[in-house]
């Protein structure tokens, strides 16, 4: 509909992204950050927002998520959060769980099961955010940040 401009970042396709990858690196690491614009009341599920791959390693590699909570500056909005999960989409781990939570500023799941990648597979990596629908007014413009978390993806041989 006509809210497909909120956000102000065009993907070349005429259509603005809901869901965002920036990154940057830090002491020879490579940071990745997943921004979700999220709308109040409706839960907003992403199923491919970004894609972990095994391209170099001539072997399996086991990744897991691991949740290390909320990051930078506090917004004063993370209250709103009711439910970030960043999770597996395809393939799922074999046992335990497929996501990390946060509710808050809290760490509800801190840790996934473990998925394995083969040397050229990929896993698809989603977000589910819902917001609750009280957030004040002025944060709703699809371009205030509400709350920042960390989620490391690990990664061992095996």
């Amino acid at each position: 509909g006509a809210d497909t401009g909120i956000t102000g970042r065009a993907d070349g396709s005429g259509y603005s992204q809901y869901v965002y990858v920036s990154y940057y690196t830090s002491n020879g690491y490579n940071i990745t950050r997943i921004s979700i614009v999220g709308f109040t009341g409706d839960p907003t599920n992403y199923t491919n927002v970004l894609q972990i791959c095994n391209r170099y390693y001539n072997g399996t590699l086991n990744v897991q998520l691991v949740a290390k909570g909320a990051v930078g500056p506090s917004t004063s909005y993370e209250s709103y959060i009711k439910d970030f999960r960043v999770y597996f989409y395809s393939p799922q781990p074999s046992s335990g769980t497929n996501y990390v939570e946060f509710q808050g500023t809290n760490v509800v799941q801190s840790s996934t099961g473990t998925i394995q990648l083969s040397q050229n597979q990929c896993a698809q990596i989603g977000a589910y955010v819902l917001v609750d629908p009280s957030l004040p007014q002025t944060a709703r413009d699809g371009k205030t940040v509400i709350a920042t978390y960390e989620v490391d993806v690990v990664f061992s041989t095996g």
